[in-house]
């Protein structure tokens, strides 16, 4: 995990998806500390493709995984 810095000087945490959401020019909001896409151009487009199409809500800053097995170490 990496982390963004406002310009308010508040160092927001940044989830591992974050480089993905820049590349895809996203604008961020601050989320409970987290430096989270808020929309990617047109809210009205974004609207629309999910109510076509499909949409996708970035949720790995809300919690941890756990894997376990023989060869595997947490995550």
């Amino acid at each position: 995990m990496t982390e963004a810095t406002t310009a308010t000087t508040t160092t927001l945490k940044q989830t591992p998806l974050h480089a993905e959401h820049q590349k895809l020019d996203a604008h961020f909001t601050d989320f409970g500390g987290w430096d989270m896409p808020l929309r990617y151009g047109s809210e009205l487009a974004e609207h629309r493709a999910v109510r076509e199409v499909a949409g996708l809500f970035d949720l790995s800053h809300m919690g941890e995984v756990w894997v376990e097995g023989p060869t595997l170490s947490r995550l």
